[in-house]
């Protein structure tokens, strides 16, 4: 789970770090907002509005613009701030980190390759051999570029003749069978496609 925090101070970066859940990056002001929601897809933002470095409705605007909306958080002692269905608000910190435990548990899956199954949200989402040996094939190289040859040897055996689009085919399958997760699996043009976790 990618997470940006807005904070002029480390305090709650430095507690998301701790976890290596997260794939946490913080900054702390404008330019470098737009910048990093321009290059990443954070599945998070969390914004410390006592930090007053912009405004909460600029925020909400900004991570609206891009593809991926990410959920937004509000730390803040203001009480005119109130949830809505845009962001959630919270009076402190640590409520802020049942909130992420919570929302985390959301957007994850649990993948049994035996079964060929995928189990989230209560839900059962089965899989066909091929679709099973590429999910597990990213989940064993998160956040690592896999070639198209790499996954098709992996799937079918080197020097097995393949036929033009059948990987591209079961990339789709897979991506539409787990559409909550289907921003996970990036193709990073020309080298391959990446599973981000």
């Amino acid at each position: 789970m990618e997470v940006l925090v807005l904070d002029n101070e480390n305090d709650i970066y430095d507690s998301l770090t701790q976890d290596n859940k997260f794939k946490t990056s913080i900054v702390n002001e404008l330019d470098s907002l737009i910048e990093m929601l321009a290059q990443n897809n954070y599945d998070l933002i969390i914004y410390d509005a006592n930090s007053k470095i912009v405004d909460v409705k600029v925020i909400h605007y900004l991570s609206m613009a891009i593809k991926n909306e990410p959920y937004l958080c509000i730390v803040s002692k203001d009480s005119h701030l109130e949830q809505t269905k845009s962001f959630t608000c919270f009076n402190d910190i640590s409520e802020l980190y049942k909130f992420i435990q919570e929302f985390q548990k959301g957007h994850e899956f649990d993948f049994n390759c035996r079964t060929h199954t995928v189990l989230f949200n209560n839900s059962e989402i089965k899989l066909t051999c091929i679709e099973a040996k590429i999910l597990e094939l990213f989940l064993t190289n998160a956040n690592e570029v896999l070639s198209k040859s790499d996954i098709e040897n992996y799937v079918w055996g080197e020097g097995v003749m393949k036929v033009k689009n059948t990987l591209a085919t079961h990339l789709t399958n897979l991506k539409n069978k787990l559409s909550p997760f289907r921003e996970n699996l990036v193709n990073i043009r020309g080298q391959g496609y990446l599973f981000k976790k």
